[in-house]
């Protein structure tokens, strides 16, 4: 009996797949911005604009205080934690 080209393809994929690992995008916004004074560089500054799923997961996963912000620990915990996530995914 012939299998349908359809019913191949679909075997045929079913039998070469792997495991996909998912993550989840996230897309950010960065500016550098260069300061130079008589003729000299004074400094540097980047600020980072995270989009809304990443933010939406950080609030998730970490609690702000009372007044809204992190604290330092919370901070460093929150980079290291997705720093880590982040390498492994690579």
């Amino acid at each position: 009996m012939m299998l349908p080209k359809a019913a191949l393809t679909v075997l045929l994929c079913a039998a070469v797949a792997v495991i996909a690992e998912a993550h989840p995008h996230v897309f950010i916004s960065n500016r550098m911005h260069v300061v130079f004074g008589n003729g000299v560089l004074k400094g540097i500054s980047f600020s980072w604009t995270f989009n809304q799923m990443f933010s939406a997961m950080i609030l998730h996963d970490f609690t702000p205080g009372v007044d809204g912000t992190f604290s330092p620990t919370v901070t460093e915990t929150t980079i290291t934690s997705w720093l880590s996530l982040w390498a492994g995914s690579q």
